[in-house]
Protein backbone atom coordinates (compact mmCIF):
# COMPACT_ATOMS: atom_id res chain seq x y z
CA UNK A 1 0.00 0.00 0.00
CA UNK A 2 1.11 3.29 -0.91
CA UNK A 3 -0.78 6.47 -0.67
CA UNK A 4 -0.52 9.94 -2.15
CA UNK A 5 -2.53 13.13 -2.16
CA UNK A 6 -5.30 14.21 -4.85
CA UNK A 7 -7.31 17.52 -5.87
CA UNK A 8 -10.81 16.75 -6.74
CA UNK A 9 -12.09 18.78 -9.62
CA UNK A 10 -15.49 19.33 -7.85
CA UNK A 11 -13.52 21.64 -5.51
CA UNK A 12 -13.93 18.81 -2.50
CA UNK A 13 -10.31 20.10 -1.82
CA UNK A 14 -7.27 17.97 -0.92
CA UNK A 15 -7.92 13.92 -0.13
CA UNK A 16 -5.92 11.20 0.30
CA UNK A 17 -5.77 7.67 -2.87
CA UNK A 18 -4.38 4.13 -1.77
CA UNK A 19 -2.99 2.25 -4.51
CA UNK A 20 -2.57 -1.40 -3.88
CA UNK A 21 -0.47 -3.75 -5.47
CA UNK A 22 0.22 -7.48 -5.27
CA UNK A 23 2.64 -10.45 -6.45
CA UNK A 24 2.54 -13.73 -7.20
CA UNK A 25 4.38 -16.42 -8.75
CA UNK A 26 1.54 -18.17 -10.36
CA UNK A 27 1.98 -17.62 -14.18
CA UNK A 28 -1.90 -18.39 -14.73
CA UNK A 29 -3.90 -15.93 -12.91
CA UNK A 30 -5.75 -13.80 -14.84
CA UNK A 31 -7.97 -11.72 -13.28
CA UNK A 32 -7.32 -9.63 -9.13
CA UNK A 33 -9.76 -8.73 -6.44
CA UNK A 34 -8.52 -6.13 -3.76
CA UNK A 35 -10.07 -5.67 -0.48
CA UNK A 36 -9.89 -3.04 2.24
CA UNK A 37 -11.49 -2.24 5.76
CA UNK A 38 -10.98 -0.44 8.91
CA UNK A 39 -9.56 -2.29 11.80
CA UNK A 40 -12.62 -1.70 13.64
CA UNK A 41 -15.29 -2.61 11.03
CA UNK A 42 -16.51 -6.22 11.09
CA UNK A 43 -16.86 -6.96 7.13
CA UNK A 44 -14.26 -5.65 4.45
CA UNK A 45 -15.27 -3.64 1.06
CA UNK A 46 -14.63 -5.64 -2.39
CA UNK A 47 -13.22 -3.80 -4.90
CA UNK A 48 -14.41 -4.53 -8.97
CA UNK A 49 -12.24 -6.92 -10.40
CA UNK A 50 -8.76 -5.91 -12.52
CA UNK A 51 -6.91 -7.33 -14.96
CA UNK A 52 -3.51 -6.73 -13.20
CA UNK A 53 -2.08 -7.06 -9.85
CA UNK A 54 -2.91 -3.12 -8.94
CA UNK A 55 -5.79 -1.17 -7.89
CA UNK A 56 -6.50 2.76 -6.83
CA UNK A 57 -8.69 3.79 -3.77
CA UNK A 58 -9.97 7.24 -3.60
CA UNK A 59 -10.69 9.23 -0.56
CA UNK A 60 -9.63 7.12 1.85
CA UNK A 61 -9.81 8.72 5.36
CA UNK A 62 -6.56 8.97 7.54
CA UNK A 63 -6.73 5.62 10.01
CA UNK A 64 -5.21 2.51 10.49
CA UNK A 65 -6.80 -0.23 7.43
CA UNK A 66 -6.02 -4.17 6.54
CA UNK A 67 -5.68 -4.66 2.96
CA UNK A 68 -6.14 -8.01 1.12
CA UNK A 69 -6.28 -9.57 -2.32
CA UNK A 70 -7.27 -13.00 -4.23
CA UNK A 71 -6.66 -13.96 -7.94
CA UNK A 72 -8.50 -16.19 -10.34
CA UNK A 73 -7.07 -18.67 -13.06
CA UNK A 74 -8.17 -18.92 -16.56
CA UNK A 75 -10.46 -21.93 -14.68
CA UNK A 76 -12.20 -19.66 -12.99
CA UNK A 77 -10.67 -20.90 -9.46
CA UNK A 78 -10.19 -18.45 -6.51
CA UNK A 79 -7.30 -18.46 -4.56
CA UNK A 80 -7.69 -18.14 -0.65
CA UNK A 81 -7.13 -14.53 0.56
CA UNK A 82 -3.68 -12.63 1.72
CA UNK A 83 -4.05 -9.94 4.15
CA UNK A 84 -1.15 -7.66 4.76
CA UNK A 85 -0.76 -6.28 8.60
CA UNK A 86 -2.41 -2.95 9.69
CA UNK A 87 -1.37 -0.56 7.76
CA UNK A 88 -1.87 3.48 8.44
CA UNK A 89 -3.13 5.80 6.48
CA UNK A 90 -2.33 9.14 7.08
CA UNK A 91 -3.31 11.53 4.15
CA UNK A 92 -3.30 14.97 5.52
CA UNK A 93 -1.81 13.99 9.09
CA UNK A 94 1.51 13.15 7.25
CA UNK A 95 4.35 15.99 7.99
CA UNK A 96 5.72 17.31 4.49
CA UNK A 97 8.88 16.28 3.21
CA UNK A 98 11.70 18.47 2.98
CA UNK A 99 13.02 21.49 0.66
CA UNK A 100 14.88 20.47 -1.79
CA UNK A 101 17.45 22.49 -3.94
CA UNK A 102 17.97 25.27 -1.90
CA UNK A 103 19.67 28.23 -2.69
CA UNK A 104 20.88 31.51 -2.27
CA UNK A 105 22.04 34.68 -4.05
CA UNK A 106 23.05 38.49 -2.82
CA UNK A 107 21.83 40.73 -5.02
CA UNK A 108 23.36 44.67 -4.02
CA UNK A 109 24.27 44.40 -0.94
CA UNK A 110 21.23 44.49 0.95
CA UNK A 111 19.00 41.69 -0.39
CA UNK A 112 19.58 37.85 -0.33
CA UNK A 113 17.58 35.67 -3.05
CA UNK A 114 16.37 32.68 -2.19
CA UNK A 115 15.14 29.69 -4.76
CA UNK A 116 14.35 26.33 -4.17
CA UNK A 117 12.25 23.43 -5.78
CA UNK A 118 8.84 22.94 -6.37
CA UNK A 119 7.16 21.16 -3.23
CA UNK A 120 5.96 17.82 -4.02
CA UNK A 121 3.28 17.81 -1.52
CA UNK A 122 0.16 18.95 -2.68
CA UNK A 123 -1.14 20.33 0.79
CA UNK A 124 2.24 22.86 1.30
CA UNK A 125 1.41 23.63 -2.86
CA UNK A 126 -1.85 24.79 -1.67
CA UNK A 127 -2.76 26.12 1.64
CA UNK A 128 0.44 25.33 2.84
CA UNK A 129 3.47 27.92 3.77
CA UNK A 130 7.13 28.30 3.51
CA UNK A 131 8.50 29.87 6.97
CA UNK A 132 12.29 31.18 6.88
CA UNK A 133 14.69 31.63 9.93
CA UNK A 134 18.34 33.14 10.15
CA UNK A 135 21.19 31.49 12.51
CA UNK A 136 24.92 33.78 12.75
CA UNK A 137 26.66 30.09 12.62
CA UNK A 138 27.72 29.39 8.90
CA UNK A 139 27.74 25.82 10.34
CA UNK A 140 25.68 23.77 12.97
CA UNK A 141 22.40 26.59 12.72
CA UNK A 142 19.24 24.49 13.66
CA UNK A 143 15.53 25.83 13.98
CA UNK A 144 15.77 26.71 17.54
CA UNK A 145 19.09 28.41 17.50
CA UNK A 146 17.62 31.13 14.91
CA UNK A 147 15.25 33.82 14.73
CA UNK A 148 12.63 34.47 12.61
CA UNK A 149 13.38 36.28 9.00
CA UNK A 150 10.95 37.94 6.69
CA UNK A 151 8.04 36.77 5.91
CA UNK A 152 6.37 33.57 5.33
CA UNK A 153 5.52 32.61 1.40
CA UNK A 154 3.10 30.34 0.15
CA UNK A 155 3.96 26.84 0.04
CA UNK A 156 3.36 26.84 -4.16
CA UNK A 157 5.95 29.20 -4.95
CA UNK A 158 9.54 28.45 -5.28
CA UNK A 159 11.27 31.96 -4.27
CA UNK A 160 11.87 34.80 -1.70
CA UNK A 161 13.35 37.87 -0.89
CA UNK A 162 14.85 38.13 2.44
CA UNK A 163 17.50 40.83 4.20
CA UNK A 164 21.10 40.59 3.49
CA UNK A 165 23.28 38.89 6.37
CA UNK A 166 26.07 36.44 6.97
CA UNK A 167 25.15 32.93 8.66
CA UNK A 168 22.36 30.43 7.57
CA UNK A 169 18.80 30.92 5.96
CA UNK A 170 16.69 27.98 7.05
CA UNK A 171 13.54 27.24 5.45
CA UNK A 172 10.83 24.85 6.72
CA UNK A 173 7.45 23.83 4.71
CA UNK A 174 4.61 23.82 6.64
CA UNK A 175 1.09 21.89 5.25
CA UNK A 176 -2.42 23.31 5.24
CA UNK A 177 -3.11 21.39 8.65
CA UNK A 178 -0.25 23.43 9.85
CA UNK A 179 2.31 20.54 10.12
CA UNK A 180 6.05 21.41 9.54
CA UNK A 181 8.31 19.29 7.80
CA UNK A 182 12.20 19.24 8.05
CA UNK A 183 14.64 22.20 8.15
CA UNK A 184 16.63 23.12 5.13
CA UNK A 185 19.49 25.46 5.20
CA UNK A 186 21.73 27.21 3.49
CA UNK A 187 24.82 29.29 4.10
CA UNK A 188 26.24 32.70 3.04
CA UNK A 189 28.18 35.13 3.32
CA UNK A 190 27.51 38.95 2.84
CA UNK A 191 29.02 40.55 -0.26
CA UNK A 192 28.35 43.90 -2.13
CA UNK A 193 30.61 45.19 -4.88
CA UNK A 194 30.09 48.84 -2.97
CA UNK A 195 32.74 48.99 0.00
CA UNK A 196 31.18 49.91 3.34
CA UNK A 197 32.97 50.79 6.39
CA UNK A 198 32.19 49.99 10.57
CA UNK A 199 31.30 53.15 11.69
CA UNK A 200 29.23 51.74 14.89
CA UNK A 201 29.06 48.10 16.69
CA UNK A 202 26.91 47.55 19.98
CA UNK A 203 27.74 44.50 21.77
CA UNK A 204 25.70 43.73 24.61
CA UNK A 205 26.90 40.37 25.65
CA UNK A 206 28.10 39.02 27.71
CA UNK A 207 27.38 42.19 30.25
CA UNK A 208 23.59 42.85 29.07
CA UNK A 209 23.86 46.10 31.07
CA UNK A 210 20.51 47.61 29.66
CA UNK A 211 17.16 47.35 31.25
CA UNK A 212 15.68 44.45 31.21
CA UNK A 213 12.17 43.43 31.80
CA UNK A 214 10.91 39.48 32.25
CA UNK A 215 14.27 38.41 32.05
CA UNK A 216 17.45 38.44 33.18
CA UNK A 217 21.23 38.21 32.93
CA UNK A 218 23.79 35.58 34.72
CA UNK A 219 26.60 33.44 33.11
CA UNK A 220 26.74 35.67 29.96
CA UNK A 221 23.34 34.61 29.35
CA UNK A 222 20.29 37.08 29.24
CA UNK A 223 17.57 33.87 29.80
CA UNK A 224 13.54 34.79 30.18
CA UNK A 225 12.48 34.58 33.78
CA UNK A 226 10.63 31.38 34.75
CA UNK A 227 6.94 31.22 33.70
CA UNK A 228 7.33 34.31 31.56
CA UNK A 229 5.79 34.17 27.93
CA UNK A 230 7.00 37.84 26.89
CA UNK A 231 10.47 39.81 27.67
CA UNK A 232 11.78 42.95 27.09
CA UNK A 233 15.87 44.00 27.04
CA UNK A 234 16.96 47.55 26.04
CA UNK A 235 20.43 47.88 25.08
CA UNK A 236 22.74 49.85 27.42
CA UNK A 237 24.42 51.71 24.52
CA UNK A 238 23.16 53.82 21.06
CA UNK A 239 24.34 54.57 18.28
CA UNK A 240 25.05 58.78 17.70
CA UNK A 241 26.68 59.61 14.19
CA UNK A 242 27.02 63.32 14.99
CA UNK A 243 24.82 64.27 12.37
CA UNK A 244 21.90 62.82 10.18
CA UNK A 245 23.58 60.27 8.04
CA UNK A 246 22.34 57.30 6.25
CA UNK A 247 23.55 54.10 7.49
CA UNK A 248 23.34 50.71 7.36
CA UNK A 249 22.08 48.64 10.60
CA UNK A 250 22.46 45.02 10.60
CA UNK A 251 21.32 42.35 13.57
CA UNK A 252 23.69 39.64 14.89
CA UNK A 253 21.52 37.12 17.52
CA UNK A 254 22.89 34.12 18.69
CA UNK A 255 20.38 32.41 21.09
CA UNK A 256 18.78 29.20 21.68
CA UNK A 257 14.99 28.17 22.02
CA UNK A 258 14.29 25.16 24.66
CA UNK A 259 11.71 23.68 26.36
CA UNK A 260 11.77 25.44 30.23
CA UNK A 261 12.37 22.19 32.34
CA UNK A 262 16.24 22.02 30.42
CA UNK A 263 16.77 25.24 32.31
CA UNK A 264 18.25 24.71 36.39
CA UNK A 265 17.80 27.77 38.89
CA UNK A 266 19.43 27.92 41.50
CA UNK A 267 17.70 28.83 45.24
CA UNK A 268 18.52 31.98 44.30
CA UNK A 269 17.05 32.03 40.86
CA UNK A 270 19.87 32.94 39.26
CA UNK A 271 20.12 30.91 35.98
CA UNK A 272 22.08 27.79 35.49
CA UNK A 273 22.37 27.99 31.49
CA UNK A 274 24.14 25.34 30.19
CA UNK A 275 25.48 26.88 26.62
CA UNK A 276 24.37 25.47 23.29
CA UNK A 277 28.09 24.39 22.17
CA UNK A 278 27.43 22.36 25.45
CA UNK A 279 24.21 21.65 25.65
CA UNK A 280 22.85 18.52 28.06
CA UNK A 281 19.51 17.94 26.78
CA UNK A 282 17.84 16.28 24.18
CA UNK A 283 16.29 19.52 22.97
CA UNK A 284 12.81 19.63 20.39
CA UNK A 285 13.90 20.46 16.36
CA UNK A 286 10.81 23.18 16.73
CA UNK A 287 11.05 27.11 17.95
CA UNK A 288 8.19 28.16 19.81
CA UNK A 289 9.47 31.46 20.30
CA UNK A 290 11.47 33.95 18.90
CA UNK A 291 13.38 37.51 19.36
CA UNK A 292 12.41 40.69 17.64
CA UNK A 293 15.08 43.06 17.43
CA UNK A 294 13.81 46.94 17.18
CA UNK A 295 15.53 50.07 16.70
CA UNK A 296 13.92 53.50 17.12
CA UNK A 297 15.77 57.01 15.67
CA UNK A 298 15.97 60.72 15.97
CA UNK A 299 17.04 63.28 13.51
CA UNK A 300 17.94 65.82 17.23
CA UNK A 301 20.67 65.39 20.18
CA UNK A 302 19.69 61.92 21.74
CA UNK A 303 20.25 63.95 25.29
CA UNK A 304 17.04 65.28 24.93
CA UNK A 305 15.56 64.13 21.80
CA UNK A 306 12.18 63.10 20.52
CA UNK A 307 12.64 59.16 19.61
CA UNK A 308 10.35 57.79 16.95
CA UNK A 309 8.15 54.76 17.05
CA UNK A 310 10.38 51.47 17.57
CA UNK A 311 10.68 49.17 14.12
CA UNK A 312 11.84 45.78 14.04
CA UNK A 313 14.16 45.13 11.49
CA UNK A 314 16.91 42.07 10.55
CA UNK A 315 19.44 44.64 7.93
CA UNK A 316 17.80 47.65 6.64
CA UNK A 317 18.62 51.08 5.77
CA UNK A 318 17.94 53.98 7.93
CA UNK A 319 18.75 57.91 8.02
CA UNK A 320 18.80 59.32 11.30
CA UNK A 321 21.36 61.09 13.81
CA UNK A 322 21.26 58.70 17.25
CA UNK A 323 19.31 54.70 17.30
CA UNK A 324 18.29 53.18 20.36
CA UNK A 325 17.85 49.36 20.62
CA UNK A 326 15.94 46.88 22.60
CA UNK A 327 14.98 43.00 21.44
CA UNK A 328 11.57 41.37 22.54
CA UNK A 329 11.64 38.01 23.30
CA UNK A 330 8.05 35.99 22.88
CA UNK A 331 7.30 32.34 23.64
CA UNK A 332 4.03 30.22 22.90
CA UNK A 333 3.59 29.15 25.67
CA UNK A 334 5.36 29.10 29.95
CA UNK A 335 6.42 25.59 28.09
CA UNK A 336 9.60 27.14 26.26
CA UNK A 337 12.44 29.67 27.15
CA UNK A 338 14.92 31.66 24.82
CA UNK A 339 18.29 32.10 26.34
CA UNK A 340 20.34 34.72 24.42
CA UNK A 341 24.26 34.67 24.14
CA UNK A 342 24.99 37.18 21.63
CA UNK A 343 22.89 40.20 20.72
CA UNK A 344 25.15 42.64 18.67
CA UNK A 345 24.12 45.60 15.91
CA UNK A 346 26.74 46.84 13.07
CA UNK A 347 26.34 50.35 11.78
CA UNK A 348 27.63 50.44 8.10
CA UNK A 349 28.00 53.13 6.12
CA UNK A 350 29.41 53.45 2.30
CA UNK A 351 33.16 54.07 2.28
Amino acid sequence: MTEELYETRGGGGVKTRVRLAATTDNPFIDAWQFAWRPVSAPEPTLRGLTDTPEDMIDDVAPGPYAFGVRGRNARGIWSDWAWAGAAAVQGENAPPGAITGLSVQASGGAVAMLRWDRHPSLDVRQGGRIEFRHATAQAGASWQSSTGIGKSVSGGVTEATLPLKSGTYLARPHDAMGTPGPVSGIAVRAASIIPTTTVATLAEAPGFAGTATGCRAAGGVLAMAPGATRARYAFAGRIDLGAVQPVRLISDIELLISEARDLFWRPSGTAMWTPPDARLWLGSTDAYGDVDLQVSLTDDDPAAARWGPWQSFDAADFSGRAFRFRAVLGVESPDYTIGITGLTVTALQAA
